[in-house]
């Protein structure tokens, strides 16, 4: 197998490496679902019988009055509250784990939490049937948390090996790494001809994932990589270039499983920039 020695390829602020440009870019990508997916994950929690946005559309909104009353209800400052509002799925979460605090379970605990609900209004239910509000209830104290489902739905590897650079083991190995590091990588492999590298970044940029992934673009002619942090991914344009600096000595190792290699060190450097915050 050839040995590929790569350069990572970012747009705007050209810097250079001995020959090796090296640039960053800042282009946006489309926010396709960041909060979309929060209000699946809170939907894989709910069931089909109700809308998310709708059912918890009331504390989500709630201003004023009405949003010290649930903050105070979910055991949150109003700091902490505000932050609530903009992720569905932590709200989700919060409400999920005050349920879970009231009763046993049985029919006692079903008819408090209606009544309480009716009360502060943080759910709308009243477009169900009295048994439909007890399994939305249930489904709310008995699901999984809301968070589980999205980071199960972030934590992958999307694979479009187009070069034919991954046997199948690496791309497993790819795809546990992204697992474990929670982190929503799409990887793109490309050996098709462009006339230059800023054809190539252009046609990575047109075919990037959504705001919730990181994209990496392997190249082989030109020899590079072209990293493209998602805005709702918490990892920085000069985060991204600095993991990759910190990984080039493994895509540059004289093995056949480099660029495999390279690609889970950078998720694992990358996990641990967005840890760190």
């Amino acid at each position: 197998m050839r040995h590929i020695f790569f350069v990572l390829i970012l747009v705007m602020v050209g810097l250079s490496l001995g020959q090796t440009t090296i640039s960053a870019s800042t282009q946006p990508i489309a926010v396709t679902g960041s909060e979309d997916q929060e209000y699946l994950a809170v939907q894989d929690v709910i069931g089909t019988a109700i809308d998310a946005r709708t059912l918890i559309g009331p504390v989500m909104n709630a201003t004023g009055s009405a949003a010290l009353s649930d903050s105070a209800l979910l055991g949150a400052t109003a700091d902490e509250f505000a932050v609530l509002q903009n992720h569905p799925a932590r709200m989700m979460d919060a409400i999920q784990r005050r349920y879970r605090s009231y009763g046993n379970g049985g029919t006692q605990t079903i008819l408090m939490i209606e009544t309480l609900n009716e009360q502060t209004n943080i759910l709308d239910l009243y477009g169900l049937p009295p048994q439909g509000q007890t399994n939305v209830i249930t489904r709310i104290r008995t699901r999984p948390l809301a968070s589980s489902y999205l980071r199960k739905m972030l934590s992958s590897a999307t694979i479009q090996d187009n070069a034919g650079l991954f046997t199948s083991v690496g791309k497993a190995r790819i795809a546990q790494a992204a697992e474990q590091a929670n982190i929503n990588v799409l990887l793109i492999t490309s050996s098709q001809q462009f006339s230059s590298i800023d054809a190539w970044r252009s046609w990575l940029h047109s075919h990037a994932g959504n705001s919730g992934q990181i994209t990496i673009g392997v190249h082989i002619n030109p020899k590079s990589i072209y990293v493209i942090p998602g805005s709702a991914t918490h990892l920085s344009v000069a985060q991204a270039y600095q993991g990759f600096l910190n990984a080039l000595p493994i895509f540059n190792s004289r093995s056949d499983s480099a660029v495999s290699n390279g690609v889970i060190k950078l998720i694992e450097i990358y996990h641990e920039m967005i840890a760190r915050g």
